[in-house]
């Protein structure tokens, strides 16, 4: 009977440890971003204001039992602000900026980053805080200039993203929570096709942008078991005293 006493024990030892363990989330989200100015690159067009865009965000996340997470997050923002300086165009003989009007870089920047956080509960909720690395494309319809708008990039500029990321999640059920988010991405932007505006002799186009999108969302989870859960038939037994 002493190894069937056994196995019943690790048995009982492996659900404890499972029951510690896990959780795994879809996390959906919109709300707003601000950006800054191209830098780093070669990108005559910058700005000197900064507007505010819309931001959505989507997630897929896996905690452990010492409460850190992994997974992927999805972000998809405007990349655009307003110069008070003028330019020359680089469409025709007429200036762009110092309008009041808006320069989009990217009219739709989607970047997908695998993702580490730590998390901290704060009684039912969790705080958390953790760093991002992934790629990034964007896309421009430079075919078509609204009024509000004095300038367009190219279309198709892709490249790596780093970042982080800091939340609150709020616990309404077992299986749904509310979640703000506050991230922080920085692109570097190159472009296979296209030549830098005003540039001579000609290069192709990169910069760098940095953009903090907060979004507001729900949590799903697929499952969760909660750190403090022990199995009922798991209890500490005096020393010499058999478990059945």
């Amino acid at each position: 009977m002493l190894p069937m006493k056994r196995f019943f024990i690790v048995c009982l030892l492996l659900q404890a440890f499972n029951s510690n363990a896990q959780s795994l989330e879809l996390g959906l989200g919109g709300g707003f971003s601000i950006n800054g100015a191209p830098s780093g690159g070669n990108m005559v067009y910058t700005t000197d204001e900064s507007v505010v865009n819309y931001s959505g965000t989507m997630k897929l996340l896996y905690m452990n039992r010492s409460g850190w997470q992994f997974g992927l997050d999805g972000h998809v923002v405007e990349l655009s602000g307003k110069s008070s300086k003028p330019y020359v165009s680089f469409y025709s003989q007429d200036s762009v900026g110092g309008d009041g009007k808006k320069f989009v870089y990217a009219k739709y920047a989607v970047s997908v980053a695998a993702v580490v956080n730590k998390m901290l509960p704060v009684g039912k909720d969790k705080f958390y805080v953790g760093l991002a690395v992934g790629y990034a494309g964007t896309r421009n319809n430079t075919q078509e200039r609204k009024s509000n708008e004095s300038y367009k990039a190219p279309d198709g500029g892709k490249g790596m993203v780093l970042g982080g990321q800091l939340g609150y999640i709020a616990t309404l059920s077992e299986k749904i929570a509310l979640n703000v988010d506050v991230a922080i991405r920085h692109y570097n932007l190159k472009y296979d096709e296209a030549t830098a505006p005003l540039v001579v002799p000609t290069e192709s186009l990169n910069y760098k942008i940095l953009s903090v999108p907060v979004t507001f969302g729900i949590r799903y989870y697929f499952f969760k078991v909660n750190h403090d859960v022990v199995p009922r038939d798991y209890r500490v037994r005096p020393r010499g005293r058999s478990l059945y």
